[in-house]
């Protein structure tokens, strides 16, 4: 369901008009809430790459690897 309201956001170009910074911070906070209902942080945030957001460690990357950042993708699949 939050992957749904996601999708709205970007569906709706609410990213575009808060900018970069402030649309980490809410897609964190969305996160962080799926995180204390049980939720799945990958399938919250999956096939919405375009917030650069890694799945694991939740830092923004410009690169991102099935959903990881370098570092947690090499942590991950050991290369």
């Amino acid at each position: 369901m939050l992957n749904e309201v996601l999708e709205a956001f970007v569906e709706l170009e609410i990213d575009e008009t808060l900018g970069k910074d402030a649309t980490l911070a809410f897609v964190r906070r969305v996160v962080k809430i799926g995180e204390e209902h049980d939720g799945n942080v990958g399938e919250i945030l999956e096939g919405l790459e375009r917030f650069g957001l890694c799945y694991l460690c939740l830092k923004a990357s410009d690169v991102l690897r099935q959903g990881l950042c370098p570092p947690c993708a090499a942590e991950t699949f050991g290369h």
